[in-house]
């Protein structure tokens, strides 16, 4: 592979045609390294099994080491994974947040993405950039962070370009990144917190007690 292109995301059509691009590129299992809610992802569709197995090559990803999957939208979110009516409004009301949840996949996830559990781990970002870059693709995402296993996630599309230029098919510069943390994860099966992270502690447990 050449050189991975860099396209800066600047204002008006140049920003749209380059998230239209990106998502298009995504949709069709290529892989892009774009912003997120927390720091840079690098991703693809998630329902390509294919695509999916380039991210853990790429990355070095220990292979039954779950993706985190991204949606734009609740409907989107629900076609894969399984969200408890019990917890549905809660989290409506959450998201979109740097909020992940480990919930039970429905049955289009590629296996390869899932825990060892079966489980998988899904969220609505909380990022402009992103969701537009979702709804585009018109498929739900992986997005791990954008670094190879072992070393710092990316806050910079500089950063991301050093690890996996000619390694992947574009990536999105969008300056750096909002946050420093990864997204909290919340099992649902028993409303744990398994990784504290940008979501606040505060938050999850306010999220808990409105289920009670």
């Amino acid at each position: 592979m050449k050189n991975t292109q860099v396209i800066k995301l600047n204002c008006g059509t140049e920003r749209e045609r380059a998230i239209r691009k990106a998502a298009h590129y995504m949709h069709d299992g290529k892989i892009v390294v774009f912003p997120t809610d927390t720091v840079y992802g690098i991703g693809t569709n998630a329902l390509d099994a294919r695509a999916c197995s380039k991210v853990y090559k790429i990355k070095g990803r220990e292979k039954g080491k779950a993706l985190i999957i991204l949606a734009s939208d609740m409907r989107m979110l629900d076609k894969v994974a399984v969200i408890p009516k019990e917890y549905r409004a809660a989290l409506k009301q959450a998201w979109p947040a740097p909020l992940t949840v480990i919930a039970k996949p429905k049955k289009c996830v590629p296996r390869l993405i899932l825990a060892p559990d079966g489980t998988t781990s899904v969220r609505i970002p909380d990022n402009d950039t992103t969701l537009a870059l979702i709804r585009y693709a018109k498929v739900p995402v992986v997005a791990p962070s954008a670094n190879p296993s072992g070393l710092e996630p990316s806050k910079t599309a500089m950063q991301a370009s050093n690890y996996f230029n000619g390694k992947v098919d574009l990536i999105l510069d969008a300056g750096r990144s909002a946050r420093r943390k990864p997204s909290t994860i919340l099992r649902l099966s028993d409303m744990q917190i398994v990784r504290k992270g940008a979501f606040q502690t505060s938050d999850v447990k306010r999220l808990m007690s409105s289920n009670k």
